[in-house]
């Protein structure tokens, strides 16, 4: 067992980078895995499609402004053949997000996606708009391209290891872990751990929205590989949030539910598909919905140290 602090990493982008959106939050979690114990930091991937809620009271910008974009700690942005929709304050939703880390004060780490694209298939006035956008922030401050999804996976890695470094060295990270110092001095330390398990089950609550979405438009899809590809997912996300849950709260009946939901979302990842009439797809879809439905079970639990119910839940 372990104690880290928890940072929020916001995942920035236009629509044209999906694949590059989930490299970075793998990226992220990979770097959970081999570096959290040895720094004392749990990079949390944030996400307005996982970590958002509908909210038609305002513009959509402003309302992740307000729910993700703010409280968040660290942002990585990735741009590749346009610089997204136009906002009421920016040239797009990613930019306003990058200039109000900077205004700020907080880090951005952007990244440039060189990988060829197919001219017929691109909007040039959109890719001159990226272009000079990209000569702008040149005199602003360093950036990075990459030219796979492989480079850029190792990139961010390698870049979160050195700026944690440097966070800790100038006393960041410190700062941010700040607002629990109030609440230990006031008999709170217990509250604010589980206050760090309630982000935790916020994140999966996001997760399990997104999966959900997939599974539902999986209805008329008979794809047993996207089906395989939720189940994995499923087991890497719950195995991520159990190590880094089991920290703080090693006994507690949620943590031991999720190891086991893994455990599950392992054997339903490795289904084999046969030629049998449909039997061992269906045996496959099923498997997927029980999983979602645990999770949800799972995510409606109080996430604590403690056997106090969760009114909140």
């Amino acid at each position: 067992m372990y104690k880290a602090t928890a940072i929020e990493v916001l995942i920035a982008s236009p629509g044209d980078t999906e694949d590059q959106r989930d490299a970075i939050r793998q990226a992220i979690i990979r770097w959970n895995s081999i570096e959290s114990r040895h720094f004392g930091v749990v990079l949390l991937p944030v996400m307005w499609e996982t970590h958002a809620y509908p909210d038609l009271s305002q513009p959509a910008q402003p309302s992740i402004n307000k729910q993700i974009v703010d409280d968040a700690d660290i942002l990585i942005a990735t741009f590749w053949t346009t610089l997204g929709t136009p906002t009421a304050d920016a040239k797009s939703g990613t930019v306003e997000e990058i200039e109000r880390f900077i205004d700020a004060g907080k880090h951005v780490s952007l990244y440039f996606c060189d990988m060829p694209v197919v001219p017929l298939d691109q909007d040039t006035s959109a890719l001159e708009s990226l272009k000079g956008y990209r000569d702008e922030v040149k005199s602003k401050g360093l950036f990075s391209s990459y030219r796979s999804m492989e480079e850029l996976s190792g990139k961010v890695r390698d870049d979160l290891t050195k700026l944690v470094h440097d966070l800790l060295e100038v006393g960041h990270i410190d700062d941010v872990a700040a607002p629990g110092d109030a609440s230990a001095q006031a008999g709170g330390a217990s509250r604010s751990i589980d206050q760090a398990l309630s982000e935790l089950r916020n994140t999966l609550r996001g997760y399990l929205a997104k999966w959900e979405t997939v599974f539902a438009g999986l209805t008329d899809d008979y794809s047993a590989d996207k089906r395989l590809s939720l189940a994995s997912e499923i087991e890497g996300v719950i195995l991520e949030i159990v190590r880094i849950a089991a920290a703080d709260a090693p006994d507690a009946a949620f943590v031991a539910e999720l190891s086991q939901l893994a455990s599950t979302a392992a054997v339903v990842a490795r289904t084999r598909v046969y030629l049998d009439g449909g039997q061992s797809f269906g045996e496959l879809t099923e498997g997927c919905k029980a999983l979602l439905e645990a999770v949800k079970s799972v995510v409606a639990q109080p996430w604590n140290t403690g056997d106090a119910p969760d009114s909140a839940a």
